[in-house]
């Protein structure tokens, strides 16, 4: 099936999915960044929690987080379970940020409480010591500072927020524009009549894993509606065209997934959950390349695939089953569990959790079906796969004593398991590091003079993504307008906006917000040249021939090397001569004032005594 709704978003930033920053002081991703999604014996009430994380004290208007329900199917017919295909997929819970801001640590806790307010996240919230009980939680009276409850933000719907659906596949997105949404100037949101990023709506009626456009249901299709809307839903809703911020989705009961497709190796998608769906997952890593260390086995068909984006990102997997509250409630379980026979290595041993693969951990063959796979119970080092001699890394990092960590970064506790390895610290948004590499450079330096040239904003719209109609004939295929900045594109642009905080280009909805009709057209304004300055400011290279850009990031030659052959030698004296005497600036001007005189031969001695470190010039 070919790409559809990503293709655009790569091809449009030029720059090869690098995308990914912070700004100014401070981080300016916006990503989700853990989500307990299945407490154990009985704490889904009051324990239940997404957390994202974003630059600090940002204000979250306009945003969403949705968690999508990907239904049911265990016998991979393509037709949702259930007597009356209520398995189908749903909006399980939405719930809008606007008003709300992320705390000084960037951070913002969405959490479930009981009816009267009590929720086991308390210790690990900032309480507002002026909330008023009498008053409804609402952003001007949080009951938590960089925090709000599901049921004080969700989205209005036929039914209220409640606990978080733990069966069947999950799809958690973070999302910005989309159809049927729009501001008023005082940062609300309004909802049209055909709204459907709501609670209990059916967003993918036709059950293809793909998000519905409005008119599936005229097409001929078979359709599911399921328990849409309790019931009331008799029509799909137009989901699309949507701005994804942000995703992270796994499969469960043979149910679909709704993060961006196209991806490949880039995905969002974890790859296998080898017979458990996850409690938790917490991430670790936000990178914008593959590192290209594991392997998974596809169960359906034994294909030997690398590791997704997502698997190297992510640690994912079931907690202690304790009493709610206690020492070890917040624990991820060891990553293997004794079945009935309490033997190791059998096959009814259970595996509790997989991570980003240890790039030191052991060696495993595996050709095909016909060998043993070491994601099948007995699992790994029991498998019968692993060999001295092989080449494969199957094993995830040994995360013992890790735990959830409500509000909090995801790093592995002092004398643990993970400290002292490369995900022991949660990846911290660095400044200025647009590709994520963990340094700022003349890449990342490329990449923001390019935004701030062609005026990014976050608002951009593309004109070439592809619905294709869920099939290989591309004589079909409908050209449709989406959005140019999602997920690293869009986080890499926010970066960039927030580089000069006092431009009027932050982001967020009131910054450079334009109107019309009622609808906020854009909010969070241009990457400007201001923000280039700033970054050049972090970057901190010389520019020693003044032309507003550092020496090191010039694309160019050296300028000693006048006869252009790639080396700093003699003969390019005889050359400069012949520059000065034909009065061609481009390679006489060794001084950077755009004009060839005799200070010029005192400026080529200079540049020629550095060699290799002077200064580099325009061809």
């Amino acid at each position: 099936m070919k790409d559809t709704r990503m293709k655009q978003s790569v091809n449009n930033s030029c720059l090869a999915l690098l995308y990914i920053a912070t700004a100014g002081q401070a981080a300016s991703q916006l990503t989700i960044n853990e989500v307990f999604e299945n407490p154990t014996n009985g704490g889904d009430a009051t324990w239940e929690y997404i957390e994202i994380y974003g630059p600090p004290s940002y204000d979250l208007t306009g945003y969403a987080v949705v968690l999508v329900k990907g239904g049911e199917d265990s016998d991979d017919d393509n037709v949702p379970d259930g007597a009356f295909m209520q398995k189908a997929p749903e909006i399980d819970e939405a719930f809008s940020l606007d008003g709300w801001s992320t705390n000084e640590h960037g951070l913002f806790v969405l959490y479930n409480r009981e009816e009267f307010g009590f929720t086991g996240l308390e210790p690990f919230l900032d309480p507002n010591g002026d909330f008023d009980f009498f008053l409804p939680e609402s952003p001007s009276n949080p009951r938590f500072f960089g925090a709000a409850s599901f049921q004080a933000s969700t989205i209005p719907s036929v039914d209220e927020a409640s606990k978080l659906e733990n069966d069947g596949s999950s799809t958690y997105l973070i999302v910005r524009r989309r159809p049927e949404h729009s501001l008023t100037a005082q940062g609300t949101s309004n909802y049209g009549q055909g709204y459907g990023w709501k609670k209990d709506v059916s967003p993918d009626v036709d059950f293809n894993s793909r998000l519905d456009f409005g008119d599936e249901h005229t097409l001929g299709v078979p359709i599911y509606y399921g328990e849409g809307l309790d019931g009331s839903q008799d029509t799909a809703l137009a989901m699309e065209p949507v701005q994804i911020i942000d995703e992270i989705a796994w499969s469960n009961g043979g149910g679909r997934e709704y993060n961006i497709r196209g991806r490949q190796l880039l995905s969002n998608q974890i790859s296998e959950t080898p017979n458990f769906n996850p409690d938790a997952v917490s991430r670790v890593r936000y990178d914008s390349s593959n590192p290209l260390v594991g392997w998974t086995v596809n169960p359906n068909d034994g294909d030997l695939d690398r590791t997704s984006l997502a698997d190297e990102s992510w640690v994912y997997g079931e907690t202690i089953n304790t009493q709610p509250g206690t020492a070890d409630y917040t624990l991820y379980k060891p990553l293997l569990e004794l079945g009935e026979d309490g033997l190791p290595g059998t096959a009814d041993d259970e595996l509790n959790y997989l991570a980003p693969v240890d790039p030191n951990g052991p060696t495993y063959s595996y050709t095909g079906l016909s060998d043993p796979s070491p994601l099948v119970a007995p699992f790994f080092e029991f498998s019968g796969a692993q060999d001295p001699n092989g080449t494969l890394l199957f094993e995830p990092y040994d995360i013992s004593g890790f735990r959830i960590t409500p509000n909090g970064f995801n790093d592995a506790a002092p004398g643990s398991s993970l400290d002292g390895t490369p995900i022991g610290v949660q990846d911290r948004f660095v400044p200025g590091d647009f590709d994520f590499d963990g340094d700022i450079d003349c890449d990342d330096r490329s990449m923001i003079e390019l935004a701030a040239s062609e005026g990014w904003t976050l608002d951009d719209l593309a004109h070439d993504f592809i619905r294709d109609f869920d099939t290989d004939d591309t004589s079909d295929d409908v050209l449709y307008t989406g959005y140019a900045r999602q997920v690293e594109v869009f986080n890499a642009t926010l970066a960039m906006l927030r580089m000069d905080l006092t431009d009027g280009s932050t982001g967020e909805w009131s910054s450079g917000q334009v109107i019309q009709g009622g609808f906020v057209v854009a909010w969070g304004g241009s990457v400007t040249q201001s923000d280039l300055a700033a970054f050049d400011a972090v970057l901190g290279l010389p520019d020693t021939n003044s032309n507003g850009v550092p020496d090191a990031c010039e694309s160019g030659r050296l300028c000693a090397d006048v006869n252009m052959d790639g080396i700093v030698s003699p003969t390019d004296f005889s050359a400069w001569i012949g520059s000065f005497n034909a009065n061609h600036i481009v390679t006489c001007d060794q001084n950077g004032d755009n004009a060839c005189t005799p200070t010029d031969f005192s400026a080529w001695i200079g540049n020629y005594n550095q060699g290799a470190n002077g200064p580099v010039c325009p061809n």
